[in-house]
């Protein structure tokens, strides 16, 4: 009978409170109202990027990176070109930012799951969960995703996607040689190639998202689907055939 999944992780799994706009905009503008004139120009500075970068985010999510323009950037912003470029050098790095944002955010809630517990099947099950949450609540996210992997010719984008699937692997590499350590995972398995495994697994629920298919699945029930896997990486853990 499979184990329950501990309550810390069901916690990280839930749906992802991300910033809200409006609970920012309110914060700044209470502070700006105590500020004096140069810290109040700092915060409405400060404001007027999220604004601009936000703005980016739907109008990639809408035309596509290459298909969008500064110029649809800064019209969605409600700003000037000459403006959008004192904050954002270009459109690349407009969207490089934003797409790193995203990822940065989701290796903080992977950690949170690894660090939880060290049995593989919380392990596995936990990031299924986590990421199944995230897509559930950042709804341009896996747009952002193949979009991006879209200009992987580009170094700088090369740098930051790849990049970031490699710190994300070796974090659940990390986690996966701690549990061959005290034997709770076959000492045989190469976990390097397992960590990329469940990586791609990702990139597949991030697609059932973008093609409106993943709402339409219980989640837990994809996250069950590791169940047979896991009994063959644990089979005879501490001695392996």
């Amino acid at each position: 009978m499979a184990k329950s999944i501990p309550a810390a992780i069901r916690s990280a799994a839930r749906p992802l409170a991300l910033p809200r706009s409006a609970s920012v905009r309110g914060a700044v503008a209470q502070a700006a109202e105590t500020a004096g004139p140069k810290k109040r120009s700092w915060l409405a500075g400060s404001v007027r990027r999220e604004e601009i970068l936000k703005s980016a985010i739907q109008v990639f999510a809408s035309k596509s990176y290459q298909g969008t323009t500064v110029r649809d950037i800064a019209g969605e912003a409600g700003v000037s070109e000459a403006l959008l470029y004192k904050y954002f050098p270009s459109k690349k790095a407009l969207f490089l930012e934003a797409f790193e944002r995203s990822n940065r955010f989701l290796f903080m809630k992977f950690q949170e799951v690894l660090k939880s517990s060290r049995r593989p099947a919380d392990i596995a099950k936990g990031l299924f969960l986590t990421y199944i949450g995230f897509l559930q609540e950042d709804r341009v996210y896996p747009r952002m995703l193949f979009l991006a992997m879209a200009e992987l010719d580009d170094p700088e984008f090369r740098r930051v996607v790849v990049g970031g699937l490699k710190r994300t692997a070796r974090l659940i590499q990390k986690s996966l040689r701690q549990a061959q350590s005290v034997g709770m995972l076959r000492k045989d398995l190469n976990v390097e190639a397992l960590a990329w495994v469940m990586l791609g697994a990702y990139q597949i629920l991030a697609l059932m998202k973008e093609a409106g298919i993943l709402g339409q699945i219980d989640s837990m029930g994809v996250a069950r689907i590791v169940d047979p896997m896991l009994a063959l990486w644990t089979r005879n853990a501490g001695n392996p055939e």
